[in-house]
């Protein structure tokens, strides 16, 4: 690649928040095929029930496969797995073994996988090398494993960043600097600059945008478009109090007839669309508050003893609604698994004690609380396909 002159960090962010907020952005592949198979691996030890979704994967019709499954690949992968089952389930399980250095995983997966290919008799063109192995990684948990789809993007990238240590580097040890690069330089960055929700797929995200927008051409002899689209700040600030009060009023004041809960869940069952949940103008519905709090019998989910009082408006304990997955977080919440946060799924009651320390609470008070609600509402989470840990969740949370 020629040599070119690099935006600065902070102008590329710009222009990646200004293209995955355009009509432009096309990679929503990524997050769909994370969404259907991220569980895939979950019953490795189970062979039936492994094999099942094994196979579903291997027929996915998705270019981030590699490029062996879309020439001949899938059905030899499928060959190999119904003749040595055993061996794949053993391969499979050391693959994930996090006590195991990872180099040594990849290298080991692969070639025992292509000696079965050479036993078979499969041509040379189908071989079995470290890319099988990094995409089942990625696969398994993309937090930890980010993927390489394709290393002329990757070297590309580094290029252009002027990162000199990666110049170097070929197939197994380029992926491996690339998932530390993303892991320990990118990521941080990216929730420094653009905003601190980013996820580890985000930052792969990223690099695959200024990747792209090199290998396409777009850098090519001419300057590059410059947006002064400036990304929503996430964080808990003085002015999102006073709306959080205006907020509860609402919710307390608002009343749910027959009609409004059927409104409600055709509104729960359908998708959001992305204008929804835009995080530019997100939209919070008092009614859908309200839902949750009845269903808490407006009790304080923290399970604290704090005391409340009779809300005129309502007659009920006085409650306040709050989005444990908060709201600004919405966008990319909708990338990662196309549900919208303001659903009752997502909504905690807390009393005003516990909601004021949850915005203004000392870190281990905040901590406690927020424990409690997870373990409360991640299995309701989970049921609409949102996957989180209690450690991500803290981190919307952090100032």
């Amino acid at each position: 690649m020629a040599k070119i002159k690099s935006l600065p960090f902070e102008q590329l962010c710009k222009e990646y928040a200004y293209w995955r907020n355009s009509s432009e952005y096309n990679e929503e592949y990524k997050w769909e095929f994370q969404k259907e198979y991220g569980q895939v691996f979950a019953s490795v030890s189970n062979s039936q029930r492994f094999k099942k979704r094994y196979f579903e994967l291997l027929s996915y019709p998705d270019n981030l496969m590699p490029w062996i499954f879309r020439r001949g690949g899938r059905q030899m992968m499928k060959d190999l797995f119904d003749k040595y089952p055993e061996i794949h389930i053993k391969l499979f399980q050391e693959l994930f073994d996090e006590n195991l250095p990872l180099a040594d995983r990849i290298n080991h997966f692969a070639q025992k996988l292509d000696t079965l290919r050479e036993k078979e008799g499969y041509a040379y063109t189908l071989r079995i090398v470290h890319f099988i192995p990094e995409f089942f990684l990625f696969v398994y948990d993309y937090t930890k494993y980010p993927l390489a789809s394709v290393n002329k993007f990757i070297k590309d990238y580094f290029a252009y960043m002027n990162v000199e240590e990666a110049k170097k580097l070929r197939g197994l040890d380029l992926y491996l600097f690339y998932r530390n690069y993303i892991l320990e330089t990118l990521l941080p960055r990216l929730q420094n600059h653009l905003h601190r929700n980013c996820s580890t797929i985000d930052a792969q995200d990223f690099f695959w945008f200024v990747a792209k927008w090199i290998c396409d051409g777009y850098r090519a002899g001419k300057s590059p478009r410059k947006s002064d689209f400036s990304p929503r700040a996430i964080g808990v600030e003085k002015e999102d109090l006073i709306l959080e009060t205006e907020y509860s009023e609402d919710v307390d004041s608002t009343t749910l007839t027959k009609t409004d809960r059927k409104k409600l869940n055709e509104i729960l069952n359908k998708p959001p669309t992305r204008e929804q949940v835009s995080q530019t103008k997100f939209q919070r519905n008092p009614k859908m508050a309200k839902l949750a709090l009845e269903d808490a019998g407006f009790k304080c989910e923290t399970g604290c003893e704090n005391k409340t009082f009779i809300s005129a408006a309502s007659g009920k304990p006085y409650m306040e609604a709050h989005h444990l997955i908060p709201m600004p977080c919405s966008d990319v919440y909708f990338e990662r698994f196309h549900v919208s946060l303001d659903r009752p799924e997502n909504i905690v009651s807390l009393c005003p004690t516990c909601h004021r320390a949850i915005h203004l609470g000392t870190e281990n008070l905040k901590l406690r609380l927020l424990k409690r609600l997870f373990e409360k509402k991640k299995s309701q989470l989970s049921k609409i396909g949102i996957k989180i840990t209690l450690q991500e969740l803290i981190r919307h949370y952090e100032k």
